[in-house]
């Protein structure tokens, strides 16, 4: 993502949460920690360039939903790549 979160939101949780149609593309996308703006909109372009491997239901592709947390701003010690990392 290109650009920075204003100032007053870095070191803030900001989630994602997607709607993820049985193709695998982002449908929707509602970002929370962060009110409205010109990032924001970043937020939901960069959601819909990603691509998911869709949910399954008795052997058939469904629309599901997934969801990304970020921090905007940790230091390089503080980063992970996995959730459990």
């Amino acid at each position: 993502i290109k650009g920075q979160p204003p100032k007053k939101y870095l070191d803030s949780l900001v989630t994602l949460t997607m709607r993820v149609d049985r193709r695998g593309k982002v449908d929707s996308t509602i970002v929370t920690g962060m009110p409205d703006s010109g990032f924001v909109r970043k937020l939901r372009k960069f959601s819909r360039d990603l691509i998911f491997v869709p949910a399954l239901y008795q052997g058939c592709a469904v629309s599901g939903w997934a969801s990304m947390r970020f921090t905007f701003g940790a230091s390089g010690s503080e980063q992970r790549i996995w959730p459990d990392d």
